[in-house]
């Protein structure tokens, strides 16, 4: 079990100040967002030099972060104390809060609790090679003309998805980005460019990790497919089916 050891005396004021201070010189900085694969918490927030006690040397440690050095914390979800899954200027005044006007009502009297559930995120793994030959589609038995997304639950907390004739330059660089806000969960894939003067088709794989049984709506955003009113977009429901497939009918070159 942690420690929380504030006491106060003249140097915790002064560093207090000196945050405020910080605070209005720098109430225009930027969101810092760490990797959420990288997201760690043990118990409750606060400790975030990870030395069993929390005491102003985690906040020094999380001013030197925003404004300093800017070294990365060892452990970034110590230190979300707004649980937003980001690092600012707010979790440096929460953190204050909670050492010097705590009204006991957290975990063993103080007011750093206990850890929220980790962060969900989503990958991109390595793309499949391209599914045309020359001017012959060699496209999944069942799919020609469509565009399917199919995915797959294990019922508590890893979603894996597959995007079934995926338009792409040829010769592909970059990956797509998954993240889910909420309900929502956006896959976009217009990140991923190329140098070639071809289109393919490619099965796209991706996965999330960390994500809780619930209803959710999936939005694809497709470099190469931009009707207006044609937005690739449907529910699924993960308390219901764990498997599932939609599919999306394509006319245009390559599909």
């Amino acid at each position: 079990m942690r420690r929380s050891k504030f006491t106060v005396n003249p140097l915790m004021i002064v560093v207090v100040v000196l945050t405020l201070c910080v605070y209005s010189g720098f109430s225009e900085s930027e969101t810092f967002s760490p990797p959420l694969e990288d997201w760690c918490c043990e118990y409750t927030v606060g400790d975030i030099n990870l030395d069993g006690t929390i005491d102003i040397t985690d906040l020094s440690m999380l001013i030197d972060n925003q404004f300093l050095t800017l070294t990365p914390l060892p452990c970034w979800g110590e230190a979300d104390f707004d649980v937003s899954y980001s690092i600012d200027i707010t979790d440096i005044m929460l953190f204050i809060d909670f050492s010097f006007f705590c009204d006991g009502s957290g975990p063993s009297g103080s007011c750093f609790f206990y850890c929220p559930p980790p962060p969900p995120y989503g990958t991109m793994l390595p793309l499949t090679g391209c599914k045309m030959e020359e001017s012959t589609k060699d496209v999944d038995a069942g799919f020609g003309g469509e565009s399917c997304i199919v995915w797959e639950y294990d019922g508590e907390s890893r979603l894996g998805l597959q995007h079934i004739n995926a338009g792409l330059n040829c010769c592909p660089m970059g990956e797509a980005k998954v993240t889910v806000d909420g309900g929502v969960i956006t896959i976009d894939e217009r990140g991923i460019d190329g140098l070639c003067d071809c289109i393919c088709l490619f099965d796209v794989d991706m996965e999330i990790a960390n994500l809780p049984q619930g209803e959710y709506t999936i939005v694809v955003h497709e470099p190469y497919w931009d009707e207006p009113g044609e937005t690739f977009e449907f529910t699924i429901d993960l308390t219901t089916s764990q498997t599932g497939i939609v599919c999306s009918d394509r006319n245009p070159f390559p599909w």
